[in-house]
């Protein structure tokens, strides 16, 4: 995918970020279940979603479903309010 307006996407930035997103996920999992404990992860997106100009768009598609996926490759159980809301 090439780089997308709105500065989101810009030639690979958010890739790293992404990696980097789930490096943090994975330690902090690690870290959890040292101490016996379950690491949940809430989706929880910002109001801009479902109420800004520009609400529904590609790009907030795309990085939602590349968050969600890292959540799901880590085995990371998932409470997403992103459908509660969107109705």
């Amino acid at each position: 995918m090439g780089p997308l307006s709105l500065g989101v996407l810009d030639g690979g930035g958010a890739r790293e970020d992404l990696r980097l997103f789930g490096r943090i996920l994975k330690k902090a999992r690690r870290l959890v279940g040292s101490w016996g404990g379950q690491l949940y992860f809430v989706f929880l997106p910002g109001s801009e979603r479902y109420f800004a100009p520009a609400r529904d768009n590609d790009i907030r598609h795309y990085l939602r479903s590349k968050v969600l996926a890292t959540v799901a490759r880590l085995k990371i159980p998932l409470i997403d309010v992103h459908r509660a809301f969107s109705v």
